[in-house]
């Protein structure tokens, strides 16, 4: 994150370094998932810093690019993957995986309220919105209905607001639907 910040510092479009720091950052979390299956809380706060540091450079620096590269980091961080075990017990791995989604859904409310809260007030522009929707959508999917109370408890007038308005276009256009 000091990387981006130094080059935004002295105005250089900076899509690639957010990219390439992002990357790194999505290599050393994956690698280490099983450390830091219980410190949730370091991966919120690096996405809320790159949420943060995209949305005040939004106008000048950073593009959609940077904002496609972070909801893909998302989506990673949303959608555990168990590739790594060699267990042959489908049950086992789709528990795990459902053990693993439990204890995410408790941390992820603070992006999604870090999201809203900057979307309230220094509104993305619509091509970077774009690409973080899928991510939000992700998020959605990942929330039980206590998160939802809980993220309804956590935002001011204008922040329900927005949050009832994207979970309408997700209910809409994100979530899956069985026919």
């Amino acid at each position: 994150l000091k990387m981006n910040l130094v080059f935004l510092e002295f105005h250089v479009a900076c899509n690639d370094i957010f990219s390439a720091t992002l990357k790194i950052t999505s290599i050393i979390i994956f690698a280490h998932r099983i450390k830091l299956s219980n410190r949730h809380h370091l991966v919120d706060a690096i996405i809320c810093e790159y949420l943060a540091l995209l949305s005040r450079h939004q106008e000048d620096q950073l593009a959609a690019s940077s904002a496609r590269s972070l909801a893909r980091f998302i989506i990673n961080v949303c959608e555990p993957n168990l590739m790594g075990n060699h267990s042959h017990n489908k049950n086992e791995l789709s528990s795990k995986v459902a053990t693993l989604k439990k204890n995410l859904r408790k941390y992820v409310p603070v992006v999604m309220v870090k999201y809203i809260h900057i979307s309230t007030t220094t509104p993305f522009k619509t091509a970077i919105r774009k690409e973080l929707t899928p991510a939000i959508y992700s998020i959605f999917d990942l929330l039980s209905q206590n998160e939802m109370i809980l993220l309804n408890a956590a935002l001011d007038y204008a922040g329900v607001q927005y949050l009832r308005s994207l979970y309408a276009d997700y209910k809409r256009v994100g979530k899956w639907q069985a026919d």
